[in-house]
């Protein structure tokens, strides 16, 4: 099967989320809660022993690394995706039964039971056991498409995640 598309900022932005999905959603809300925990716990002990002014700090470095996780994690994200877009946002590959072959550069990348197959709203994104990562749009698959990647990718054992992301709103 042989794809020749381009990507979007957006359609890259998820594809960066999906592979970072272990570190998004349960996790990111078991941290931000841990160190709510601790600036709170920081901050009552400063107010009980005032001249104790190491509390301070250690609630200013609680409220800094959750403010990185909510909105410097996303940011940068975004940032990565537009730059990724703007330098390589064309590509051309050929899906083969046990490969997918990159023409830019002439790579055959294997498939096997290690490889990744994430799929969220609006993309097929595929991680393979070497670390090379490939974003499909769904938008350029037909059905027919979609359903012989995903015989292919359950031919070669490889583990399918489901992504639910939701857009935050601003």
């Amino acid at each position: 099967m042989e794809l020749n598309y381009r990507l979007t900022c957006e359609e890259m932005e998820e594809s960066l989320l999906a592979l970072n999905w272990k570190h998004e959603g349960r996790n990111k809300q078991i941290l931000i809660a841990l160190l709510t925990a601790f600036s709170l716990l920081f901050l009552c002990c400063y107010i009980k022993q005032p001249e104790q002014i190491y509390f301070v700090i250690l609630v200013a470095i609680g409220v800094a690394l959750m403010l990185y996780l909510l909105y410097g994690i996303p940011l940068l994200r975004t940032r990565k995706a537009r730059k990724l877009t703007q330098t390589k946002g064309t590509y051309r590959l050929r899906i083969e039964k046990h490969s997918i072959h990159t023409y830019e550069p002439e790579e055959e990348i294997q498939l096997n039971h290690r490889s990744v197959v994430l799929y969220s709203q609006h993309m097929i994104t595929i991680r393979t056991a070497s670390g090379m990562a490939f974003s499909i749009p769904k938008r350029v698959l037909s059905e027919i498409q979609r359903k012989e990647v995903d015989k292919i990718m359950q031919e070669n054992q490889c583990k399918r995640i489901e992504i639910i992301s939701e857009k935050r709103k601003e």
